[in-house]
C-alpha cells in the first residue's frame, strides 16, 4: 500500500509542476510579443515603408495600418478601392502572413511559410519581406492578365 503521506506529496507536485509550466509558457508568450514588436519595428514597417515609395513610381497608392498584433499594407487601386492586402502577425517567433483581394478571392490566403523550412522572424529581412511582397502581388495580377 502507498503511504498516503507520499500521495499527497505527489499530487501537490503535479500542481507545482503545472503552475512552474504554465509561468514558463506566460513569460515566453511576453518575450514573443515583445520580439514581435521589435520585428515589426525594425523589418515590416521599414520594407512596407520601401515598398510603398516604389509602388508610387507606378501611380499605386499603398496604405499601412498598423496594430498591436499585426501589420497591413493595403494596395489601392487608381478608383480608391483595396485592390490587395498583406498582412503580417506572429505566433511563437514564426510570421503569419494573409493576403487577400476582394475582387479575386472570397477569403484571405494564409502564407505561413515564408521559408522552405518555416523561418522564424529572426530569419526574415526587410529584403526578403520585400521579395515576398511582390511575388504575391505578381501573383494577384497575373490573376487578372490570364482572365484577358
Amino acid at each position: 500500500m502507498v503511504d498516503w503521506r507520499e500521495q499527497l506529496k505527489n499530487i501537490f507536485r503535479t500542481d507545482l509542476e503545472l503552475l512552474e509550466k504554465k509561468r514558463i509558457e506566460e513569460e515566453q508568450a511576453r518575450l514573443d510579443k515583445h520580439e514581435a514588436a521589435i520585428f515589426f519595428s525594425s523589418v515590416v514597417i521599414p520594407a512596407f515603408e520601401k515598398i510603398r515609395l516604389e509602388f508610387k513610381n507606378y501611380r499605386k497608392q499603398i496604405e499601412i495600418y498598423k496594430e498591436e498584433d499585426y501589420i497591413e499594407a493595403r494596395v489601392k487601386s487608381h478608383l480608391g478601392f483595396t485592390e490587395y492586402t498583406y498582412k503580417i502577425s506572429v505566433e511563437r517567433r514564426k510570421p503569419v502572413i494573409l493576403t487577400h483581394s476582394d475582387v479575386k478571392d472570397d477569403s484571405p490566403k494564409i502564407l505561413s511559410k515564408l521559408h522552405p523550412a518555416t523561418a522564424t522572424i529572426d530569419e526574415i529581412s526587410q529584403e526578403y519581406l520585400a521579395e515576398h511582397f511582390v511575388e504575391q502581388y505578381g501573383q494577384y495580377k497575373k490573376y487578372f492578365r490570364d482572365k484577358i
